[in-house]
């Protein structure tokens, strides 16, 4: 048997017995008749503890508070899937138009611009994209999002 793999079967070793019982089985124990493997073999076992710690929940965690999730806005007419993006104008999202069946944009333009002036302008924009669009373009729509 070659160095490298008596090192494979005493970390295997380590580890049927660390997932199995919880404990650590120290390295000298391990490598009793090969003193010679004392030191690598802990290297392994240190690293394969840093690996599981990185990967096993932490328990601090678990008691922390569950993080609050954003809740989507609706539009009648349509499935929101999910935020694209905001900016100074207001927030825009992905759509899905359920009675076309495919993905559109939807913009929420920010409350203080709502009164400037902004809404009309998207408005006609979307008015005069929309007649001029085949069915394979993408098109944007006024909804209630954008009050009249």
């Amino acid at each position: 048997m070659t160095r490298t793999t008596e090192l494979e079967a005493r970390l295997a070793a380590f580890v049927e017995h660390h997932v199995l019982h919880g404990e650590r089985i120290p390295a000298g124990h391990l490598c009793g008749d090969r003193p010679d493997l004392i030191v690598p073999l802990q290297t392994l076992i240190d690293q394969y503890m840093a690996l599981t710690a990185t990967l096993s929940p932490d328990e601090d965690a678990l008691d922390a508070p569950a993080v609050e999730l954003a809740v989507l806005p609706q539009f009648e007419g349509f499935q929101t899937i999910e935020k694209v993006g905001g900016g100074g104008m207001g927030e825009v999202y992905k759509l899905k138009d359920l009675q076309l069946d495919r993905i559109v944009a939807g913009k929420i333009v920010r409350q203080d611009l709502q009164k400037t002036g902004v809404a009309a302008f998207l408005r006609r924009r979307a008015r005069s994209r929309s007649s001029t669009i085949g069915a394979s373009s993408a098109s944007s729509s006024s909804g209630p999002a954008i009050p009249p």
